[in-house]
């Protein structure tokens, strides 16, 4: 965890998450890092995952959840709007607050100032085997519901391998190189073909079939 940074409140920018009242109240905060949400974002790193969740009855439940890994992200993110639905389903995740942050994207300026820092843990499966649990900073994703970012990647340190050319990327139980056969699991990331519906409804009225990776399924590598 990093040391959060100091400044003196005629120094802070009011944010439109806190209240005047509250700026002679604190003076530390976090600065946390998120790559720009926009086209490129194809070149990163993506899967179809799914949030396990427990319920206010105690039994557990999970949703679909599209994720992206980003080495530009310092922490680990689930979308406000995301975590929202899950409460109106009736998911019990209490957030715990975290004091203060600011969340800065790529070179652009953080916009909303100084905001509330909640985290909420979760259960996150990849692939058809592997699962992590990890705390989660909720914040105003764009794109997807799941960002995992450098501390996600410093937990899994020296476990893993990437295929950049077929999107796959391989984790095991332990350092990669004392690796055990059958105790490592594949996470197949999606592909520039795993498109948007909308996308493909544009692409049929400009006479273009788009492909789909299950059409290809038979000539792809076993993941």
């Amino acid at each position: 965890m990093k040391t959060p940074s100091c400044t003196v409140s005629s120094n802070i920018k009011r944010g439109k998450l806190v209240p005047d009242s509250l700026f002679t109240f604190f003076t530390c905060y976090h600065r946390l890092k998120l790559s720009k949400r926009d086209d490129s974002v194809v070149d990163l790193l993506r899967f179809d995952g799914k949030m396990r969740y427990q319920t206010k009855g105690g039994w557990w439940s999970s949703r679909k959840a599209r994720v992206v890994k980003d080495d530009g992200a310092s922490e680990n993110y689930v979308g406000r709007k995301f975590i929202d639905e899950l409460k109106r389903q009736g998911a019990a995740l209490p957030a715990m607050e975290a004091g203060w942050m600011i969340v800065e994207t790529a070179n652009i300026k953080a916009e909303d100032g100084i905001e509330k820092r909640q985290r909420v843990k979760l259960k996150l499966p990849l692939g058809a085997s592997y699962v992590s649990e990890a705390d989660f900073t909720i914040h105003d994703v764009k794109g997807f519901a799941i960002v995992v970012g450098k501390r996600w990647m410093r937990d899994i340190n020296r476990q893993y391998q990437i295929d950049h050319d077929s999107n796959e990327m391989w984790i095991a139980h332990n350092l990669w190189e004392e690796r055990e056969d059958g105790r490592v699991h594949c996470l197949p990331g999606l592909r520039p073909l795993d498109v948007d519906e909308e996308i493909v409804d544009q692409a049929k009225f400009m006479g273009i079939h788009i492909i789909r990776k299950a059409e290809l399924k038979k000539y792809l590598p076993a993941c």
